[in-house]
């Protein structure tokens, strides 16, 4: 890994419990028999023989990846910088050659939770916003290492020796005793339709908005009984409810939102053209019936200079309200429990939080989590290259933690209320928005596409509603 793909300030954190005692944790770390079965993603394999490991300070480790497809090889390695048996390993990771000053670090601790082990791996210096979204079929595969290994033990003796044994394999668990250190099982809901938007789920039911068919559709959790609830010419987005169960849609184009009576017909609710100059695009309707809503502040499809965007709100009553000024593409948002809401800023490299006034009024924007600096430059191109992490539609768990779609990095991510990234999972297509759902609140529904560009999704079918099983909280 050259210098030019670190970055001292681009980290990311991995928090894992696992049911079974620290040493067996600890083998798995610095035993090459082990490590060769799981240091490495899919499609990809790292032969025993090539795997070397000297756990101690100034100690190496070496392995070599081998792209499963075409046979292109990736030496991998580093130097371990402190060795605390079975607590604490610090090492550097990237190529073999790597200096020690400039690689990047990697933290793995791991804590003794009686017949458990909480293990925490932190890793900086590394753009991993950059690297997650390569496929390893084509690209680096040390990329997607450390969000994409799976990870299994099976706490069985070896009939030899009596002791107990690492029973590894790819992709997938074959123990109950060890959790996934990659991606859990995705299936797919809905597919065949061109670019899903905004999931949500409601009277039993997941809804999302389909850009370029001009739809929004509702099906049961698993994908059957689809309906089309309403057809929007200006294209479909945001959606929400009112208390008393009507329907809210942004119809982007027109630069409305459309309210969908009892009987079916669908009215304006809300004419937002005289406070925008974009199209609009995601909402949030609170359980008062007021709408905050975002939208794109200049013409993104056909690259026109980056400009920023009012945020807005509109009262059940259809009266239009500007709430905050300035923000960097303000996207997907969410409620917290203790009052905040969070605007995803795409363009922004934050999120931000703002206190909801009693009046539905908006505090002072301050950061909920940072991932890099706010681009400066108005040129799209500029602006692109300096995104860390691009939060787009997202959705509030129980614990006030957020799940956010990264739209340039091809993952969802898990921030904690501190705005700490906690875990992500990776996907092989774009992704940009999530939402929570399910009988019992479970089901994290995604929405896919191999990209966000207009044009090429207006002439294709390959959008999908994707659902991930989420473990309880707590």
């Amino acid at each position: 890994m050259s210098d030019q793909n670190a970055d001292a300030t681009a980290e990311f954190t991995i928090t894992r419990i696992f049911d079974a005692p620290r040493d067996l944790v600890w083998q798995a770390w610095t035993d090459p028999d082990e490590a060769a079965r799981w240091w490495h993603p899919e499609g990809v394999s790292s032969p025993r023989e090539h795997v070397t490991i000297d756990p101690r300070v100034g100690g190496t480790y070496r392995y070599l990846m081998i792209n499963d497809e075409n046979g292109a090889e990736f030496p991998t390695g580093g130097t371990y910088l402190e060795v605390d048996e079975p607590k604490k390993l610090v090492f550097t990771w990237g190529d073999p050659g790597d200096s020690v000053d400039t690689a990047p670090r990697i933290t793995v601790t791991l804590a003794d939770r009686g017949d458990k082990t909480e293990m925490t791996f932190h890793l900086v210096g590394s753009r991993v916003s950059r690297a997650t979204a390569t496929s390893t079929t084509g690209g680096n595969p040390r990329s997607t290492c450390w969000t994409r290994y799976t990870a299994a033990s099976s706490r069985e003796s070896d009939t030899a020796t009596g002791a107990p044994v690492i029973e590894w394999s790819e992709h997938t668990i074959q123990s109950p005793t060890w959790e996934s250190l990659m991606a859990p099982e995705v299936a797919v809901v809905l597919e065949g339709y061109t670019y899903f938007e905004c999931p949500r789920w409601h009277e039993d039911r997941i809804w999302v908005s389909d850009f370029y068919t001009y739809q929004v559709i509702s099906a049961r959790e698993d994908g059957t009984d689809v309906r089309v609830e309403a057809e929007i010419p200006g294209q479909p987005s945001g959606l929400g409810w009112l208390p008393d169960g009507r329907l809210l849609v942004v119809s982007m184009r027109d630069q409305k939102i459309l309210r969908r009576e009892f009987d079916g017909d669908l009215v304006v609710h809300a004419d937002l053209s005289g406070y925008v100059s974009a199209n609009v695009n995601d909402m949030l309707v609170d359980a008062q019936g007021r709408a905050y809503v975002g939208n794109f502040g200049f013409d993104l499809m056909n690259l026109a200079p980056v400009e920023t965007a009012d945020l807005l709100r509109v009262d059940p009553d259809g009266s239009v309200h500007v709430v905050a000024r300035d923000l960097h593409f303000p996207n997907g948002m969410a409620l917290t429990s203790t009052g905040d809401l969070l605007v995803d800023e795409t363009l922004g490299n934050r999120i931000s939080a703002f206190a909801v006034q009693p009046d539905g009024s908006l505090g002072e924007r301050r950061d909920w989590a940072s991932f890099g600096l706010v681009p400066g430059g108005p040129e799209m191109e500029t602006t692109l290259a300096e995104i860390v992490v691009a939060p787009d539609g997202c959705c509030i768990d129980g614990d006030d933690s957020m799940w956010v779609a990264d739209a340039l990095g091809s993952r969802i991510l898990h921030v904690d209320p501190s705005g700490k990234t906690i875990d992500e999972i990776a996907f092989d297509s774009g992704v940009f928005a999530c939402g929570l759902g399910g009988s019992d609140g479970r089901t994290l529904f995604v929405c896919a596409a191999p990209d966000f560009n207009e044009h090429a999704r207006k002439v294709a079918t390959e959008g999908k509603l994707l659902s991930i099983r989420l473990e309880p909280l707590g």
